[in-house]
């Protein structure tokens, strides 16, 4: 049987003829894990000084995990979760993600009793998140809080049909979304260049962290 022939753009030739640049690619994502081992520890401190005895000793027990992968969205990416308890009807996770030409984002989820034990509380600190959301804002603690609109939970990217930034809301639009899913997602986007920008990636990446704990004390 003909089978078609399978070309090569002459720019997948160059590429799958240089061998430099995935072996660059690699040592990246082994940057990332590395810092996200460094990351965790940080993490630790703020998570017990700020949540025990407000969350389930089960929670704050759970190990954290480093996990990667090569395809979301077509893109490699790693995930440090922290704490990431999940089981089939309640869910309580911190998850920062290094998404391979993207960005870095913190997320919070949570779901079932973890939801309902937390939502009156995030409802009512609207107007400091929108606050905090200012677009202009720059330095360490720059980064807008975004909120999950989508119907799905396990969508990680930032375009308009899966997070809306708080600031472009309405604290009615705000209590609609949070009150009427059975999930919520808030979540800070970092742009990658804040690896090289004038504050440490990784006290950046932990002040987000510390951002959203803060919002469940």
């Amino acid at each position: 049987m003909n089978q078609a022939k399978i070309r090569l753009s002459s720019s997948e030739m160059e590429l799958v003829k240089n061998a430099d640049w995935i072996l660059t690619k690699n040592r990246i994502i082994q940057k990332v894990k590395d810092l996200f081992g460094a990351l965790r520890y940080l993490q630790e401190e703020t998570l017990y000084e700020s949540l025990e005895g407000v969350v389930p000793e089960e929670v704050l027990a759970s190990s954290c995990k480093v996990t990667a992968g090569e395809q979301y969205r077509g893109l490699p990416w790693v995930v440090l979760d922290h704490p990431r308890y999940f089981s089939k009807t309640d869910i309580m996770a911190i998850r920062t993600l290094f998404w391979w030409g993207r960005s870095f984002s913190v997320t919070l989820h949570l779901s079932g009793l973890y939801k309902k034990r937390f939502e009156q509380k995030i409802m009512k600190g609207f107007q400091q998140l929108k606050a905090a959301s200012d677009p202009a804002a720059e330095g360490l603690t720059a980064s807008a809080y975004y909120i999950c609109i989508n119907n799905t939970e396990w969508e990680h990217h930032f375009e308009t049909d899966n997070y809306k930034p708080v600031s472009a809301i309405s604290q009615e639009e705000w209590e609609t979304i949070i009150l009427g899913q059975p999930f919520l997602k808030l979540a800070k986007q970092i742009p990658l260049d804040a690896w090289e920008g004038p504050y440490n990636i990784t006290e950046v990446l932990a002040w987000h962290y510390f951002s959203l704990v803060k919002l469940l004390e």
